[in-house]
């Protein structure tokens, strides 16, 4: 519910905001969450 808000701070800055997926989240999947941020970093 705070992607909008932080992204438009992160706008400015020419830095992305992502949500961390729920799933990889809540199984503490820190190898998945890693490799889509460095993925975001990427693109």
């Amino acid at each position: 519910y705070e992607q909008a808000k932080l992204q438009a701070q992160a706008d400015p800055l020419g830095k992305k905001v992502a949500v961390i997926d729920m799933m990889d989240y809540g199984m503490m999947k820190g190898d998945a969450v890693l490799e889509k941020a460095l993925k975001l970093l990427e693109s």
